[in-house]
């Protein structure tokens, strides 16, 4: 996992057990990528194509989740 802020976990859940850390679940960057990456999907006009276009396609989902994260955050 990289050292990128990832907004902490996308649905947080409080569990009083040695075993919480192991589970934390998706983060909320990952969640902002994934929902970006289903709005540039949905659309006829785009297509991956090969492996490089959905390297490139996933690396501005998670551009824009980075956004999504600075401007949640008063960044910008």
């Amino acid at each position: 996992m990289s050292d990128k802020y990832n907004g902490g976990s996308a649905f947080p859940l409080v569990v009083e057990s040695s075993f919480a850390n192991i589970y934390s679940g998706m983060s909320l960057r990952d969640y902002f990528a994934a929902k970006a990456m289903q709005g540039f999907l949905s659309d006829p006009n785009v297509s991956v194509g090969n492996d490089a276009g959905a390297v490139k396609l996933a690396k501005s989902a998670y551009g824009v989740a980075d956004a999504m994260l600075m401007v949640r955050d008063g960044d910008v």
